[in-house]
């Protein structure tokens, strides 16, 4: 399976807009789509919206460099 990272946002009245960026299965990346996204506790949150679509690569190479981040912030976190 491929997946693409996408920047992804969900309007919510009388708060404003959230955005977040995350890899989702290549065939879900489509400009304007509306997704359900799983929360870490199981349940969903609909209503996301994808803005942008970024790379897309394999599962075995989104899975290895998940966590990339952490080591970015470590280094650059002062």
């Amino acid at each position: 399976m491929r997946y693409s990272q996408c920047l992804l946002y969900k309007y919510i009245p009388n708060f404003g807009t959230l955005k977040t960026v995350g890899w989702i299965p290549e065939s879900f990346a489509n400009k304007g789509r509306i997704l359900k996204l799983q929360k870490d506790d199981g349940s969903w949150s609909d209503g996301w919206t994808v803005l942008a679509i970024y790379s897309t690569h394999a599962e075995s190479f989104v899975l290895q460099h998940e966590r990339d981040f952490v080591r970015q912030r470590k280094a650059s976190d002062i």
